[in-house]
């Protein structure tokens, strides 16, 4: 994995950690949190980096949903 590969993976699997603390300042996301907060998760299942000198792809499997989902 190269330095930029790692330092994109750092930034989703950040991001991903404050969704999951609902520790983000949108208002946008109140909703979602007030939802998580009942039990629902957000987990990162797996995740994909590609990088190169000037452009950068990622994508991932998210989980997110209650036990019932």
């Amino acid at each position: 994995m190269t330095d930029d590969e790692s330092q994109i993976r750092t930034l989703i699997e950040s991001w991903a950690r404050a969704v999951h603390q609902g520790d983000i300042d949108r208002e946008t996301w109140q909703p979602f949190f007030t939802w998580q907060a009942q039990g629902a998760s957000f987990e990162i299942v797996s995740l994909n980096v590609t990088a190169g000198e000037d452009v950068a792809f990622a994508y991932a499997l998210l989980r997110c949903g209650t036990q019932e989902d």
